[in-house]
Formats: structure tokens, C-alpha cells, sequence
């Protein structure tokens, strides 16, 4: 165990001695709090004939959400917004928006906005093609919803939920373009006739390389998570943890917290970061360089921005929800495509965990074996 921790300190000293890490992190949480900020520096806007910045415009908005939290969307709400809707906060007007897909609130009765909400989300099941079992889920779902839905202020929870693509995004790119070297940078500089001889042996070496390359990937999503975090609590306030996520994204039937959410999409972070690291450590020892991972793991990456999969092919994609970049958006582990496993049905977020570790473990076996059988020559 001793020879373990000595060489993973060694390969910590090898990454840490590379510039390019230092600056690739440092862009990438510089890169997280301006893409948290960058919404509040805006200027143009005016509040009663006086111009402000978006960062006065945002606590206005704050301060009139946090005195509506609480607020029922029942019939007397919604003939408050019709009579007054200059002194109803945005907060309630975008519930409604979401609902009926329109501002016009003129009216609008209680039965009819939630037959709406309800005719909406059936149109959602049938576009995703659910079977008869995972409606029934759904609907059981749904009833654990409170109705008439309550609003609630979340703003920093929902913001900083959102924003965990970027997290996931700008994570990909660190990992592919300092992990790699891990097994990489002893092929590359022609040192692995010395570290493959090692009397500590090949699997502790190993291992010690996966728990730095593993370990360094886990820190720094944590390290961007809080950067992306931190300010988006400081202007929006860390109130509203049990809001439910109705509060902001009223189509939903999870009977969900705004805060249990959000700690869902961090945990779908950590769980990416294991993914890429390991994926991206054996390419490289399979490439027996750092070119060749780092373009894949980027290219993934922007097919995933950009590729969808019809709803009519459902195996395919679902499989496609599970991709990293899918997994981070902000309704990526909630839509309502489920798994059935041993007779129970499961949520992304609920699959995920296990999809992803078992791939990894796949992943680092694969490259122990590579790393075990590799044997020097030419030389």
C-alpha cells in the first residue's frame, strides 16, 4: 500500500508540473464565474424612465419573487394577473407561460390552465412513445403533485441547475486535455522502458495512475461546480431548497425539490468526470498518445450538442438521453423515458450512476490489460 500512495505522489508532481494544466484550469473556473455573471452585465435596460444594468434589474426581480413565494396559482391568483399584472412578479407569469405556452392571462380560469398543464403533459408521454406501464408510473407520479401548484423561490437552485452543462461541457475539454498525458507522456517522451520496469510492478503503477487521473477529474468538476455555484447564490440567495420544482418548471410530474435537483445534476457531474477520465486514460495508452483521445472526446462532445434521435427509434434514443452531454442539459436525467429494470421503472438520473461506473470499470480494466501486455521494442 505504501509503494501505492509513493507513485501516485509521483504522478501527481509528473501532472502538476505541466503548465498547460495550471492554465487549462484556471481558464476553465475563470470561464465558469464569467458564464454564471455574464447575464448580470448586460446594460439597455430601464426601471420606471431610469436606466440600470442587469445586475440591479436581477435583485429587483429578486426581491418582488421572494414576496410572491408561497403564492398559490389558483383562480384568485390568476384574476389578480389579469386586473394587476403590473404588480405580480415574473416568477408567477412565467409558471403560467409554461403552462400555456402564452402571456395572455385575460380569462383564464383555474380548471382550464391546469386541463392545459394536464393536456400538455400527456401530449410529452405521447411524443415519447411511453408504454401503458410508464404512464401509469407517471400518473402515479403526478398525483404526489400538490395542486393548485405553489410558487416558490429558487432562483439560485434553478439557475445553478441549469448551468451545470457548462460545468459538464468545460469539464470534457479539461479532461481531454490533461488526462491523456497520464499514460501518454511516457510513451511520448520514451520513459516507459523505466517506469514499466518498476520493482513497485506494472498493476500498482497502474493503479496509481488511475486513482491521479480519476481523482484530479473529480476535484476539478468540484472546483468549476463551486465557481459556477458560488456566485449564482450570492445574487439570487440560497433560499428556496424545498420549493418544488413545479415553482419553475410546471410540465414536470417529479415530486422533486428544487435543492434535491440540483444535487442531482452535481452528482451527474462527478459521475461524467469518472466517465471521461477513464475513457479518456485508455485511449491513451491504447493511441499510446494525447492527439488522438483529445480529438475524440472533443468531437463527442459537439455531436452530443448538436445530434438528436428521433423519438420513433425509443431504444436508440434512450440510449442517447444516457450520453454526458444529454445527462448535464437541464432536463437531461428528468425526462419522462424510463428503464425498466427487474420489473421497476427508473428514471435517467436513477441509471445513470450505474451505467456509468460499469462503463468505467469496463474502461479500466481494458487498460490494464493494454498496460500489462505492453512491451517496449524498436528501441
Amino acid at each position: 500500500m505504501r509503494s501505492f500512495w509513493l507513485l501516485t505522489g509521483f504522478e501527481y508532481k509528473k501532472l502538476f508540473q505541466r503548465k498547460i494544466v495550471w492554465i487549462t484550469l484556471a481558464v476553465m473556473i475563470a470561464a465558469c464565474i464569467l458564464l454564471s455573471c455574464i447575464s448580470y452585465m448586460a446594460t439597455g435596460y430601464t426601471i420606471d424612465g431610469e436606466p440600470v444594468n442587469g445586475y440591479d434589474l436581477k435583485k429587483k426581480h429578486v426581491a418582488q419573487d421572494k414576496e410572491a413565494s408561497g403564492t398559490r396559482l389558483d383562480g384568485k391568483t390568476l384574476k389578480n394577473m389579469e386586473e394587476s399584472p403590473s404588480d405580480i412578479p415574473g416568477g408567477l407569469f412565467n409558471m403560467v407561460y409554461y403552462i400555456t405556452g402564452g402571456w395572455e392571462v385575460d380569462g383564464l380560469k383555474e380548471q382550464e390552465l391546469y386541463q392545459i398543464r394536464e393536456n400538455n403533459i400527456e401530449a410529452n408521454w405521447e411524443s415519447a412513445r411511453l408504454s401503458k406501464g410508464e404512464k401509469k408510473y407517471m400518473e402515479e407520479q403526478e398525483e404526489k403533485i400538490e395542486k393548485p401548484l405553489t410558487y416558490e423561490y429558487s432562483d439560485g437552485y434553478q439557475e445553478a441547475g441549469t448551468q451545470m452543462v457548462f460545468v459538464g461541457l468545460l469539464q470534457t475539454l479539461l479532461i481531454a486535455i490533461c488526462i491523456p498525458s497520464v499514460f501518454a507522456e511516457e510513451h511520448i517522451r520514451k520513459t516507459d522502458q523505466l517506469n514499466l520496469c518498476t520493482n513497485m510492478g506494472k498493476k500498482t503503477l497502474y493503479l496509481a495512475k488511475i486513482a491521479v487521473g480519476i481523482s484530479f477529474s473529480l476535484a476539478a468538476t468540484v472546483m468549476m461546480a463551486l465557481a459556477i455555484t458560488i456566485p449564482t447564490f450570492l445574487i439570487n440567495g440560497l433560499e428556496g431548497f424545498d420549493a418544488p420544482i413545479q415553482s419553475f418548471a410546471p410540465l414536470e410530474s417529479w415530486a422533486m425539490t428544487a435543492g434535491e435537483r440540483l444535487l442531482i445534476m452535481m452528482a451527474m457531474g462527478l459521475l461524467a468526470a469518472i466517465l471521461h477520465s477513464a475513457a479518456g486514460m485508455l485511449m491513451s495508452e491504447k493511441a499510446r498518445g494525447n492527439v488522438a483521445p483529445m480529438a475524440v472526446m472533443v468531437g463527442f462532445m459537439l455531436v452530443s450538442l448538436f445530434a438528436t434521435v428521433p423519438d420513433q427509434y425509443r431504444a436508440l434514443a434512450q440510449a442517447w438521453d444516457l450520453v454526458p452531454g444529454n445527462v448535464l442539459s437541464a432536463t437531461g436525467p428528468f425526462g419522462v423515458r424510463l428503464f425498466q429494470i427487474f420489473g421497476r421503472y427508473l428514471a435517467a438520473w436513477q441509471v445513470v450512476p450505474i451505467v456509468y461506473l460499469a462503463v468505467a470499470a469496463v474502461c479500466i480494466v481494458l487498460g490494464g490489460r493494454l498496460y500489462k501486455n505492453y512491451q517496449v521494442s524498436g528501441r
